[in-house]
């Protein structure tokens, strides 16, 4: 941490946590999509459950099962609504933060 993201408490600001998750389940899913669709993170919460100090990790899966039903419901409504989710550890594996997304996938018609 540094002057840059930690707040006047000495601890991660909260804006840097959501941050941290905020591109990637959009990504991986259209890296597994493929050309020609369009994904949107339509919604994002965090859920703060104690102070970020010092590092602070995440793992992020788009999983299988996932991906099947992003297709399932394009193939279905061409459009899909998905949620998903992942946590946030401190250095010392107690949880920090719970964030959630909702994605929104399309074909991409040009």
């Amino acid at each position: 941490m540094s002057g840059w993201n930690k707040n006047h408490a000495g601890v991660a600001f909260g804006g840097i946590l959501s941050m941290m998750t905020d591109p990637f389940f959009g990504l991986m899913a259209l890296w597994q999509l493929g050309e020609g669709y369009r994904v949107w993170n339509i919604t994002a919460t965090t859920e703060f459950v104690r102070p970020g100090r010092g590092l602070v990790r995440v793992t992020m899966l788009m999983p299988p099962e996932d991906m099947a039903e992003i297709r399932a419901n394009l193939e279905a409504d061409g459009v899909s609504r998905t949620k998903h989710s992942a946590e946030l550890v401190g250095a010392d594996g107690e949880l920090v933060a719970r964030t959630s997304q909702e994605l929104y996938v399309r074909r991409h018609s040009r």
